[in-house]
This record gives structure tokens, C-alpha cells and sequence, in this order.
């Protein structure tokens, strides 16, 4: 019997997302090796990075040359986006906190965003080679929203930086990607937890990882922005419960009290990713042993029976459009 492709999906949390590391690092110790690997957001840069290395070990070192060293610190998202005291829990409240800074509003009043593309690109290109995503030793996509349009956009080709960077493109902080009429910004905001993207490339068996949550509810509802914030949290949440339910199994590794920002976090992240992991390895184990014939009987996955499927994303190139 062929060999079943699973596909590790790895979801959008910032900071949070770097409990990736670890999960991977535990399948590694199985020699469990996707044969897909999709991301949205964090979790682009970090499967882009394995998908390249093939060693969750050695994006750790990665990360963590890079979070180390004085290019990072004198980057103008970590001066703005540092935790303050008594600071929200989440992302757009985080993004709240400041851009009602006098600098930030200035910046993002006069361009399209508070990180210039050159500086971000920069940073993408201190993390990842700069090839394309066909080249990598694992296959890997990822999940981007286009602006124009709304539509969900998996990139399963083209350079891999420019892919991320699509993938990456919190709007407000970085500027969204150009290409041809697309303008791509964060995959978080179509599919935090992309396992569409996985289904739509032909995977038999899907692992995610979602790293998000809901943010808390504020004791006191008196500002309408307050509100509208934790109304857009509960939409997010709410709708990533339904796209992440298609996956054979999702982990949720606990990440109470780590903030959306805290990098500075790394190790305490993976190892949190890695204790997950560890706890989840008789369902995994289980879930690689079932057998072919009875997931074509039930539709490739009992999961996706189960759960409604969300609209299939549109399966790009990035830079095939701009070329044209």
C-alpha cells in the first residue's frame, strides 16, 4: 500500500507560534517527517525554516542566533512592540496599544504601514535562504488573504521569502505583498489554522497545531473600542473552530500566560510545544496506523465528514502574476 502524506498544518500566534519548534522537535524523536508541511503567519516562517533544514533542532538555533543578536533589537517593530505593564492579551489589542503611540499614528498616517517593506524583508532574509518554495527538501505552502478580493490564497510555489512575507503581513505593521492584482497581507486573517490548504494539495492525513486563543473578556464593557475588539476576537475564534475541526487531529498546546509578543519567551514556548506533544503521542501514533482502505471508505478523512469543509483556497505562485 502507498505511503499516506500527512500534512503538519502550523497556525498563526505570533510569539505563540514558536511552540511549533517543539512539536516538531517530538516528531522528529518518532521519526514521524511530514510530506507537507502548511503554515499561516508564524507558523509560515516556522515551517518554511523546517522545510528547509529538515531539523526542527536547527531552526531553534535559527531562531535563537537571530532573536540574540543587535539587528533584532534595533528593529522598529521591537522598539514599538514591546509588553508594557498591565498591556492586552492579543493581537489587535496589542496593535491598539501603539499605534496610539504619537510616533506610531504619525508613521501610519503618512504610509502603508509601520515597518518599511525594506526593513521587514530584511528580517525575512536573515531567517530564510533565499530560494524557491519548490526547492525545499519538504513540500511546504502557505496561507495568505488578498485584500482586494478576500479570498484565502495557499502559495505552493515561487521564492519562498516573498511567500512568508505574504503570509506574515500583519496589516498596520507591515505592508502587504504586491502581486500582479493580488495584495496579500497575514494569512491569519482568512485561515489562522490552514488545513484546507492541506486537503487542497492532496494530503491524506492532517496534524495542526493551533497556537491562538481567544482573548479574556474586560471586566467592564465602558469604550466602544473595547468592545469591538473582543467582538472581533470571538469572530476569530469562533471561525478558526470551525476550519481547524476538518484536521484527524489538532493540538493545543497550553500556552496560558505567554504573551502575543513575548519572544523573549523562546525557550519556555518550545518547551510547552514539546510537552504537548509528548502527552498527544498515542493519538498520533494511532492516528499514522490507521489503515488506507478504510479512509477511502469514509471520504479520505472521518474528520472532514464530521465538519463542514471551508472554501478551498485559490493555489498560487507568488511572482507568476507580476511576471505577466
Amino acid at each position: 500500500m502507498a505511503r499516506r502524506k500527512l500534512a503538519v498544518v502550523l497556525g498563526g500566534g505570533a510569539a505563540r507560534g514558536l511552540a511549533h519548534i517543539g512539536v516538531l522537535q517530538v516528531l522528529e524523536e518518532i521519526r514521524l517527517r511530514p510530506g507537507l508541511v502548511v503554515g499561516t503567519s508564524i507558523g509560515a516562517l516556522v515551517g518554511a525554516m523546517y522545510a528547509h533544514h529538515g531539523s526542527a533542532d536547527e531552526v531553534l538555533a535559527c531562531v535563537r542566533r537571530y532573536l540574540d543578536s543587535p539587528s533584532y533589537d534595533s528593529k522598529t517593530y521591537h522598539r514599538f512592540m514591546r509588553i508594557e505593564p498591565g498591556a492586552a492579551d492579543g493581537l489587535l489589542a496589542q496593535l491598539r496599544q501603539f499605534i496610539l503611540k504619537g510616533m506610531a499614528i504619525g508613521k501610519t498616517l503618512v504610509s502603508r504601514s509601520l515597518v518599511s517593506e525594506e526593513e521587514y524583508a530584511h528580517a525575512i532574509a536573515e531567517l530564510l535562504p533565499d530560494v524557491r518554495i519548490e526547492e525545499l527538501q519538504i513540500p511546504f505552502a502557505c496561507m495568505a488573504g488578498d485584500l482586494n478580493t478576500g479570498e484565502a490564497v495557499l502559495i505552493a510555489g515561487g521564492p519562498v521569502r516573498r511567500a512568508v512575507m505574504a503570509s506574515c503581513a500583519v496589516p498596520g505593521l507591515y505592508s502587504p505583498v504586491a502581486d500582479g492584482e493580488r495584495l496579500l497581507v497575514d494569512g491569519g486573517w482568512v485561515d489562522k489554522t490552514p488545513v484546507s490548504g492541506a486537503w487542497a494539495l492532496g494530503a491524506d492525513l492532517a496534524l495542526a497545531v493551533r497556537v491562538s486563543r481567544e482573548s479574556p473578556p474586560t471586566v467592564a464593557w465602558q469604550h466602544g473600542l473595547d468592545i469591538i475588539l473582543r467582538a472581533d476576537g470571538i469572530a476569530t475564534h469562533r471561525l478558526e473552530d470551525l476550519q481547524s475541526a476538518t484536521a484527524d487531529l489538532c493540538l493545543n498546546p497550553d500556552l496560558e500566560g505567554i504573551h502575543w509578543l513575548a519572544f523573549h519567551s523562546l525557550d519556555d514556548t518550545v518547551e510547552r510545544g514539546v510537552r504537548c506533544a509528548r502527552a498527544a503521542l498515542p493519538e498520533i501514533e494511532r492516528l499514522c496506523r490507521e489503515t488506507g482502505w478504510f479512509r477511502s471508505l469514509m471520504s479520505r478523512s472521518p474528520a472532514r465528514r464530521r465538519a463542514p469543509l471551508p472554501l478551498p483556497p485559490r493555489i498560487i505562485t507568488i511572482g507568476e502574476a507580476s511576471a505577466n
